[in-house]
């Protein structure tokens, strides 16, 4: 089986819509929920939201989180939530699907981020520096991390079915082929 990938960089407000200007009620927005649907992930995405912005400091101290498919391992959305201290919000996300879900995914995953304000980065494929095999080994967590002026450990959290799993899965031989043979 052949896996392609999708890197995009968004803002965070880009997951959810606001339904009202005087409160900060929360939905999720259509096109990602298709999207996330569509790669049969289960994900909460606006309690994600309302933690990155509780503790008064924002993205700081986020982790890498791996929401896998319900029944693969192989299939996942990666959100690296340790936003620089730019005022942005920007969140990494990357898309890692079955290529015979091109047809579907591709064109989601363009949809979500042709609609979000700020053009920063969006990437068919993979690059040597960033890319799901590097951002999942597990060897590299926790990581210091310095933005700013502090300093923290950034570490990496895997979630199936919309629940935390209790433990890191090493998922290196998702990258060996025959598993992501590439033509």
């Amino acid at each position: 089986m052949e896996f392609s990938e999708i890197q995009l960089t968004v803002e965070m407000n880009s997951f959810v819509d606001y339904l009202s200007e005087d409160d900060d009620i929360i939905d999720e927005t259509e096109d990602f929920k298709i999207l996330r649907q569509s790669l049969g992930i289960e994900l909460d995405i606006c309690a994600l939201h309302n933690i990155y912005y509780s503790n008064g400091r924002v993205g700081y101290n986020g982790n890498i989180h791996v929401y896998f498919n319900s029944q693969r391992k192989d299939t996942f959305l990666l959100l690296d939530l340790g936003s620089e201290a730019d005022g942005f919000d920007l969140v990494h996300m990357v898309i890692r699907y079955q290529r015979d879900k091109k047809s579907i995914i591709k064109p989601l995953s363009r949809k979500f981020y042709d609609r979000t304000e700020l053009d920063i980065f969006y990437l068919e494929g993979m690059t040597i520096e960033r890319n799901s095999r590097l951002m999942t080994d597990l060897s590299k967590y926790p990581k210091k991390k310095n933005i700013s002026s502090l300093e923290y450990l950034q570490d990496i959290e895997f979630y199936q079915e919309g629940e935390k799993i209790d433990f890191k899965i090493d998922l290196t031989e998702i990258y060996s082929w025959p598993f992501t043979k590439e033509k």
